[in-house]
C-alpha cells in the first residue's frame, strides 16, 4: 500500500464518517 497522503485520506475518512453520523442523527 502506498501512503502518499495519509493526512489527506485521514481527513476525508473523518469528514465522511462525520457526515454519516450527522445523516443518521437527523
Amino acid at each position: 500500500m502506498e501512503l502518499h497522503a495519509p493526512s489527506h485520506e485521514a481527513d476525508l475518512a473523518r469528514l465522511r464518517r462525520l457526515a454519516v453520523s450527522m445523516d443518521s442523527a437527523f
